[in-house]
C-alpha cells in the first residue's frame, strides 16, 4: 500500500493511536513556561466569545498534566481588549497553580522581540513557543516534552504538529518536513503533515507502545509551535532581532540555522495527539468544518472574518513580498548562491507560473505585471537589509 497514492484519510487509519488516550495521571517532571506573543487577537467583549487569545488561553488551561508551571503572555502593544481577556484567565490559572504573567509592550516590536522577551521572563527551562490564534490538544504539552525526553542530549527543541483549520494530518514523506537547504535555496515546513512512512505500520513507528507515542524525525528547521530548552536558546541570542517585516517571516528558519551552529539537533513529533489547530485569523476563506466538532467549527467560523491589524496578519501583496525578501535574506546572509537559487525558483513559481500561494488560505495574485512589481521589490528589499547587515558587521 501507497498511502500518498491510495489518498487516504490517515486520521481514520490512526483513530487506535488517537482516540481514548489521555495523559490525565501523568506528571511530567519537569516545568515548562509557555510563551504567548499576542498583538490584537481580542477584538471583542469578553461576553462574546469570538477572541483567538481567550480560546488560545483556554486549551493551555485544559491541558491534561501538571507540567504547565506558568503563561507568559507578551502583548505587542495591542488597542483592544488583550488585558481584560487575560486577567479573565487569572483566577483559573490560579486554581491550578499555574502563573499567568502578562508582559505589555510599551510599542509594537514585533513577534520576534516579543518571544525574546518571553524568553527573558521565562522561570522555567523548558520553554513552549505557541500562536495566539491555536488551539491545542490537551496533550500537547505532555506529548512534547516526553518525546524531547527521548531524544539525544544534542536535543534542542521539538515541533508539534500544526493543521490549518484542520483535525486532519496530511500524507508527506518524512525528508519533506522542517526542510531546510542552505546548498540550492530550499526552505519547507510541512508541519501539517504525517509521514507516508509511518502509515504502512503505525505499531512498528512508536516511540512508546504503552501510551502509543510516534517516533519522532529528524528536521532542519522550525515554525510557530515548539517546545524548546531555555539553555540553548540563551545560549545562541534567542531570536533574530533585525527582523523589521510586518509578519516577521523566517524569524524560526534564523533561530534554527544558530542552534544547529552550536550542533543543537531539531525534531518533530508528527503525532496527532499532541497537535494544535491554527485558526488562521483574520484568514477569509472557504472552509469545510464537517470533521470537527461543534466547538472547533464554531471557533473557525469566528475567525473566517477580515481582519488585517491582528497579530501577523498582512495582505495577500504584502505576505508574498515579505516571504520573498525574508526567505532571500535568510539564505543570503549564510550562502549568497542559495539566495540566488531561491530567486530564480521563485520567480518561476511566483511570477511566471503563479503557483505560489499564501500559506493555509491558497490565495492567488492573478495580474502578472503585479506580481513582477512584489518580485522586484522583494528582492530589492532584501538585498538592502543584507547590506545593512554587513555594515553593522
Amino acid at each position: 500500500m501507497n498511502p500518498v497514492k491510495e489518498n487516504l484519510n490517515p486520521y481514520e487509519i490512526l483513530r487506535p493511536f488517537i482516540d481514548g488516550i489521555t495523559f490525565e495521571d501523568e506528571n511530567h517532571p519537569n516545568p515548562i513556561s509557555v510563551v504567548v506573543p499576542t498583538f490584537n487577537r481580542s477584538p471583542h467583549p469578553l461576553e462574546h466569545d469570538s477572541n483567538p487569545l481567550a480560546w488560545c488561553l483556554e486549551s493551555l488551561l485544559a491541558q491534561q498534566n501538571t507540567n504547565l508551571a506558568e503563561i507568559v503572555v507578551v502583548d505587542d502593544n495591542s488597542a483592544d481588549y488583550t488585558i481584560q481577556v487575560v486577567n479573565h484567565f487569572t483566577s483559573e490559572a490560579a486554581k491550578q497553580k499555574v502563573k499567568l504573567k502578562l508582559i505589555r509592550n510599551p510599542e509594537n516590536i514585533g513577534s520576534s522581540r516579543s518571544r525574546n522577551i518571553g524568553i527573558r521572563e521565562s522561570e522555567s527551562q523548558l520553554i513552549m513557543f505557541v500562536d495566539d490564534d491555536c488551539v491545542f490538544d490537551p496533550r500537547m504539552l505532555f506529548g512534547a516534552a516526553f518525546t524531547l525526553d527521548s531524544l539525544p542530549e544534542s536535543a534542542a527543541a521539538i515541533h508539534v504538529p500544526i493543521y490549518h483549520r484542520s483535525r486532519n494530518p496530511t500524507i508527506i514523506n518524512a525528508k519533506e518536513v522542517g526542510v531546510l537547504d542552505l546548498d540550492n535555496g530550499v526552505i519547507k515546513g510541512n508541519f501539517g503533515g504525517f509521514p507516508a512512512e509511518y502509515l504502512a505500520n503505525p505499531e512498528l513507528n512508536l516511540l512508546d507502545t504503552t501510551r502509543k507515542i510516534f517516533k519522532p524525525i529528524p528536521i532542519q528547521t522550525i515554525g510557530g509551535i515548539f517546545l524548546a530548552k531555555k539553555d540553548r536558546l540563551e545560549k545562541v541570542g534567542g531570536f533574530p532581532k533585525d527582523i523589521n517585516w510586518r509578519n516577521s517571516y523566517r524569524e524560526e528558519d534564523d533561530l534554527a540555522l544558530r542552534l544547529r551552529d552550536q550542533g543543537n539537533t531539531l525534531w518533530f513529533t508528527p503525532d496527532p495527539k499532541f497537535g494544535s489547530i491554527h485558526l488562521k485569523y483574520g484568514a477569509v476563506e472557504q472552509i469545510g468544518t464537517d470533521e470537527l466538532d461543534e466547538g472547533l467549527a464554531y471557533k473557525i467560523n469566528r475567525a473566517n472574518v477580515p481582519v488585517s491589524e491582528s497579530g501577523n496578519r498582512v495582505s495577500p501583496e504584502e505576505w508574498f513580498h515579505d516571504v520573498i525578501m525574508a526567505t532571500y535574506v535568510t539564505l543570503g546572509r549564510r550562502n549568497p548562491r542559495a539566495a540566488e537559487e531561491y530567486a530564480i525558483s521563485i520567480h518561476g513559481r511566483f511570477v511566471e507560473e503563479n503557483n505560489f500561494a499564501v500559506s493555509g488560505v491558497g490565495t492567488k495574485i492573478s495580474e502578472k505585471a503585479r506580481r513582477t512589481q512584489i518580485y522586484g521589490q522583494a528582492i530589492e528589499d532584501a538585498k538592502k537589509h543584507l547590506n545593512r547587515l554587513e555594515l553593522r558587521a
